[in-house]
């Protein structure tokens, strides 16, 4: 066994089953003896199919705890991506079996990382470091990233990637410019991109980073008097280095997919990929699948650590989008119309 690699999807195939089968297998399996289940739960630990393993285990386990199916369990839980119960299981193990194999440390560390349990996988690092010295790459450099996140979340700046603010774009109103008594002037804005628009009220979206000196000129209409530069501002348009591509409306109790987009220097190495989702939890990875269970409106976090390349120094870039909850069953328009319009409302 091997921890994988930073950023890919543990959720195999073969663990996806759905609640009603675990609830037939579930059925069928009371009142089997321990044996008889764990045969079933080994089986299907073999063949891969660890989310069916997992909850045979846990059966078994409930009958008597045992180091041996605690391991299996939690490395199910693990293999499936469900590492609270993980995290939970490779505690009851340690506990109980404080000698078990490193490797089990490894992936109880990585477990209670993805929990944001630090101070629990700073301590399985620390055992391990005892015993072979060094950490594996990809759980040090997580252990480092996390605990700067977690030690400085909460003064983290987070900028919305929802709406126009992400795609660097103003907003302009010379509303209040306007002359009750000559009314009939022209408002030209030169944005300085190349793009000339005319309007009183105007919304404009760079395409690219930089410095950008928008001109309004006013034209009188009966006149066709131009008064050039009648006002001129600058903006500075940042680089967006976050985006994340998902759904805006998305359904209650079913799996949605959170990918990371990065626009970003060379030198800046992604190292952990941290998400938010408030009260329902967080995830690890580019690409994260996610159920909304208790919420009708959520504000999705992505937070981002990097190492420079040159400098090693570790720093985190972070966004946010905001998601409407659907539950399918209890909405006033059908999924497919709200898809049809691109994911929005009417």
């Amino acid at each position: 066994m091997r921890i994988p690699k930073e950023g890919r999807n543990k959720v195999y195939e073969l663990c996806k089953i759905t609640i009603l089968f675990v609830f037939v297998l579930t059925s069928q399996s009371k009142g089997q003896s321990k044996g008889a289940i764990v045969t079933q739960a080994n089986a299907a630990y073999e063949g891969g199919a660890y989310a069916q393993a997992a909850g045979l285990y846990d059966q078994a386990l409930a009958k008597k705890t045992e180091p041996t199916l605690l391991e299996k369990c939690a490395y199910s839980y693990y293999s499936c991506g469900n590492y609270s119960k993980a995290a939970e299981r490779y505690a009851q193990l340690i506990k109980l079996k404080p000698k078990t194999d490193s490797k089990n440390y490894l992936y109880a560390s990585d477990a209670a990382l993805r929990n944001m349990n630090v101070t629990e996988a700073l301590t399985y690092n620390e055992v391990y470091k005892k015993e072979k010295g060094t950490l594996p790459d990809s759980i040090s450099v997580r252990s480092e990233s996390v605990k700067l996140y977690t030690d400085s979340f909460s003064v983290l700046p987070a900028s919305s990637l929802s709406g126009s603010k992400a795609k660097g774009c103003i907003q302009l109103d010379a509303t209040a410019s306007v002359d009750e008594g000559n009314p009939g002037l022209i408002f030209e804005w030169d944005f300085g991109d190349g793009t000339i628009e005319q309007g009183v009220t105007m919304e404009h979206c760079y395409k690219q980073p930089g410095t950008y000196t928008i001109q309004l000129h006013t034209i009188d209409k009966k006149s066709f008097l131009r008064r050039e530069k009648d006002t001129s501002l600058q903006v500075v348009i940042n680089p967006s280095y976050l985006s994340i591509h998902a759904k805006p409306v998305i359904k209650q109790f079913f799996p949605s997919v959170f990918e990371a987009g990065l626009t970003v220097p060379a030198q800046w190495i992604p190292v952990a990929y941290i998400w938010d989702f408030e009260e329902e939890g967080k995830a690890f990875g580019q690409k994260v699948t996610h159920k909304f269970k208790n919420v009708k409106a959520a504000r999705v976090t992505l937070t981002v650590g990097f190492r420079h390349s040159e400098t090693g120094n570790h720093f985190f870039k972070s966004g946010y989008m905001s998601v409407e909850v659907i539950n399918e069953f209890d909405k006033s328009e059908t999924l497919l119309e709200i898809e049809k319009q691109g994911g929005k409302r009417k």
